[in-house]
Parts: C-alpha cells; structure tokens; sequence
C-alpha cells in the first residue's frame, strides 16, 4: 500500500460514520456507474 492510499484510509478512519458510508457509497457507485 502506497502512501496516498494510507493517507487516504487514515483520512477516511478519522471520519465520523455516516461520512465513512457516504465516501463508500460514492466509491462504489462510481466504479458501478463507469
């Protein structure tokens, strides 16, 4: 794992939950849609 991604899953830790759902649901329905 590079150091954007820890960065970014450290990042995403720290985040409250209903963000953390919000964020995955945005990843997922991205790579969903493209």
């Amino acid at each position: 794992m590079d150091t954007r991604e820890f960065l970014a899953s450290s990042f995403v830790y720290r985040l409250p939950m209903y963000l953390r759902i919000l964020v995955f649901l945005l990843m997922y329905g991205e790579k969903v849609l493209l």
